[in-house]
């Protein structure tokens, strides 16, 4: 729906006001450059080829990756391959390949979505291709493949197996090139796709270094194509790091890095190196504020982050570099924060915030939302001892020798920057989101509350689903409706703007454990929210835990509401939630609420959803209690 002239102004003073001056100019002169083809000027397709060394000297230089090459590697014993890695590759000769870590498709063309049959058009320019219509759909689906991380697994099952792969792995890389000419098509729309295709062809490219498909000719095709997609992304940084300035800009300004140091024969290298370094080194202390929680708030994307960090300091150092020491920081303080908020048992983490899916380098067969593996290699490269796995195996690591981790910090933990609080004892973690924003939401869910109860997770939040679909999902998933807080009427939070952009953020929010005696812990939070219904309209949560019991109370209070608006206290069960616990809710007057079951939805993982309960308590008060307490178990013999 189109917005009227008065709304647009309002909506362009709301960016203005939150984004900043520099970003709205930006985006402005931006679309300027696109519309009148600047931009496309910019970009030239069709390139001479060039040639910048031979695969002979390119074997030789005094270059180090993670491993030598695959030679170096067969001599560590390697347990054959596991089901899950078996089953991958049958699935990938089948042509099936595993989409967001979630479900496998039939892919048979570089340019197509498999979700819908949609077939972009590798002629057009790409500042010509729209990142979403109606009709291509989420463009993730034929950008998906096109990351290369499906080589991960066949280069896994290629040492635990000796199946050479080699062929297989350059004809894949072999047909991309042909399908999708230089700055043509989807493929070359996202310079973060760009930058994660040429750290998994550089991984695949050292593992079969001395491999005799990787002949002369097949070598300059990828080196031509690796130096222009760093050329894009150079020339395109600026989008990544003001108009995004997330997770993009910091692959981008690593792979720059990268590509500088690895392959130092291109004419831009020296370049690409020093800026990328200063680049990334100020996008990860912007980025990851000073207690390690991260600016996406997204647990996800802050692991997309972790397997950078790890990429970034490992290939650093076995090239006798080293980074600004902000960036040890602020990746230690990442650690910590992560682990405050796993679950213990089974290394999974709320399923908070923005998730597509993404798993850059799939280096083990942990599933998708254990984060163990990756935390290990962080901690690693960082000198801090966690478990060996198949991620430390491939980074060249050994955590056996370091120092272990410092179990005092598995407690009672508080992340005022970010706004995150939990709570640690055996087997049990309570988790509350209750922060302000100085970056851009991209989800209405504060006060949330995660329960996490032996392994499983018995109050949760429902996920993403999909970015780019019928706005119904968007504002279901993205809103505070499927999250465990308040909402008031239909509204959310803060007011849904176009795509990802909010209006009247939460500027304002405090939090704070307190234990005042050996038998309860307390948490005490509260948001200024609701900005498009008055001012200073506030919500305030109190969540009591009993130590040491499966006993929660989570009050609610709600201050200059619009009193014709009904409040919901809203809950999201796990299908086990009424086998093991109770809920009662009540109000100011200690009578009992009465309940609405909705319809619900779920999204464990990205593009999948499917319904569940979702618990409504409502009063026109502005008070509600939740207690949540454990169901005896009683005996046959009682």
């Amino acid at each position: 729906m189109a917005l009227s002239l008065s709304e647009g102004m309002w909506a362009f003073f709301q960016i203005l006001r939150n984004m900043g001056p520099r970003y709205a100019w930006f985006r402005v002169w931006y679309e300027v450059r696109r519309k009148t083809g600047l931009l496309k000027a910019a970009f030239p397709t069709s390139p001479p080829f060039e040639r910048w060394i031979s695969v002979e000297k390119w074997r030789e230089l005094p270059v180090s990756f993670f491993f030598e090459s695959k030679n170096s590697l067969l001599s560590f014993s390697k347990a054959g391959p596991s089901p899950k890695l078996q089953q991958q590759i049958a699935e990938y000769q089948s042509g099936n390949i595993l989409f967001f870590s979630a479900k496998y498709y039939q892919v048979k063309d570089w340019l197509v979505n498999p979700s819908n049959g949609y077939r972009y058009d590798a002629t057009r320019h790409w500042t010509q291709i729209p990142d979403f219509s109606s009709t291509a759909g989420d463009i993730k689906y034929v950008w998906e493949k096109s990351r290369f991380a499906f080589l991960y697994p066949l280069i896994r099952y290629d040492l635990s197996t000796q199946t050479d792969f080699s062929e297989t792995v350059f004809s894949e890389i072999d047909g991309w090139i042909a399908a999708n000419p230089v700055n043509c098509g989807p493929n070359w729309r996202c310079s973060q796709e760009m930058s994660l295709r040429v750290l998994n062809w550089t991984f695949a490219l050292h593992y079969y270094k001395h491999s005799p498909a990787l002949t002369t000719e097949r070598f300059e095709r990828i080196m031509h194509i690796v130096y222009w997609q760093m050329r894009h992304v150079e020339a395109n940084i600026d989008f990544s790091r003001i108009a995004v300035r997330n997770n993009h800009a910091i692959t981008e300004t690593l792979t720059l890095y990268l590509v500088g140091v690895l392959y130092p024969y291109f004419p831009e290298s020296k370049r690409w190196k020093a800026k990328g370094k200063k680049w990334f080194e100020e996008e990860v202390a912007y980025q990851i504020y000073e207690d390690g929680t991260f600016l996406q708030f997204s647990m996800n994307y802050h692991r997309v982050v972790v397997q950078l960090l790890t990429w970034g300091i490992r290939l650093a150092h076995l090239n006798h570099e080293r980074f600004d020491e902000v960036l040890y920081e602020r990746a230690r303080k990442s650690l910590a924060f992560l682990e405050a908020c796993q679950d213990d048992i089974t290394g999974w983490l709320p399923n908070y915030g923005n998730n597509d899916g993404a798993l850059f380098f799939p280096l083990s067969d942990a599933h998708f939302r254990d984060y163990r593996p990756q935390l290990s290699a962080l901690a690693a490269v960082l000198g801090q001892q966690r478990e060996n796995t198949d991620e430390t195996f491939w980074y060249g690591l050994s955590t056996s020798q370091l120092p272990k981790k410092d179990v005092s910090q598995l407690s009672l933990q508080h992340f005022d920057i970010g706004g995150y609080y939990s709570f640690k004892e055996e087997s049990v973690l309570t988790f509350v989101r209750c922060g302000a924003y100085k970056n851009r939401p991209f989800q209405a869910d504060n006060l949330h509350l995660d329960i996490w109860v032996k392994g499983e997770n018995i109050l949760r939040d429902a996920g993403s689903y999909l970015y780019n679909t019928d706005e119904q999902w968007i504002k279901y998933f993205a809103g505070t409706a499927s999250h465990n807080t308040l909402m008031l009427d239909t509204y959310d939070q803060m007011q849904k703007g176009p795509r990802f952009v909010w209006y009247h953020w939460v500027k304002k929010a405090e939090g704070q454990w307190t234990s005042t005696d050996s038998s309860v812990v307390i948490f005490e939070g509260y948001i200024r929210a609701f900005g498009q219904l008055g001012k200073n309209i506030i919500h305030r949560r109190r969540v009591t835990k009993t130590k040491g019991q499966l006993h929660w109370i989570v009050e609610d209070w709600l201050e200059n509401a619009p009193v014709d608006l009904p409040m919901h206290q809203i809950w999201h069960p796990s299908p086990n939630f009424t086998t093991d616990f109770s809920m009662k809710v009540s109000d100011e007057k200690e009578q009992e609420v009465r309940l609405s079951l909705s319809e619900g939805w779920y999204s464990s993982h990205y593009s999948e959803k499917h319904k569940v309960e979702r618990w409504v308590y409502t009063t026109y008060g502005r008070y509600l209690k939740a207690e949540i307490v454990e169901v005896p178990k009683v005996s046959i013999l009682d």
